[in-house]
């Protein structure tokens, strides 16, 4: 897109009669600073019988990265409550909550042991 160009609706207007949706202009996932960082956790989310200790991996103002067990069964869309433990230099976190959506699940690890990574978004940012 060319300096002039502008927004409108859900597509790129560049003075062409080309059209490209906005989503293949912008990748959301790296729109915040990420920070390398073991945070802890607890997860709450429907189906769950208590909260789940986890660490997140990867933290961010707009949401976190964390490897989960799979018995949680966390899914594309399912809403979660996260509170947040405090970590190395995060300190400050501890007892702070936020609401966050999985935008993101995938396996990683051995498969005889294998978890779920998923990536959450926060509803509210978090200032890092």
């Amino acid at each position: 897109m060319s300096s002039t160009s502008e927004l409108f609706g859900k597509y790129a207007i560049s003075g062409s009669t080309e059209r490209t949706p906005v989503h293949a202009l912008v990748d959301e996932r790296r729109s915040t600073r990420r920070v390398d960082a073991r945070l802890g956790m607890k997860l709450l989310a429907p189906g769950l019988e208590e909260p789940l200790s986890v660490d997140a991996t990867d933290l961010s103002e707009s949401g976190l990265y964390a490897h989960l067990p799979q018995a949680c069964r966390l899914t594309v869309g399912q809403r979660c409550e996260v509170i947040f433990d405090g970590g190395p230099g995060l300190e400050r976190l501890a007892g702070e909550s936020r609401y966050a959506t999985v935008v993101r699940t995938e396996p990683v690890g051995d498969p005889a042991e294998r978890s779920v990574g998923a990536g959450l978004r926060f509803d509210y940012p978090i200032y890092l």
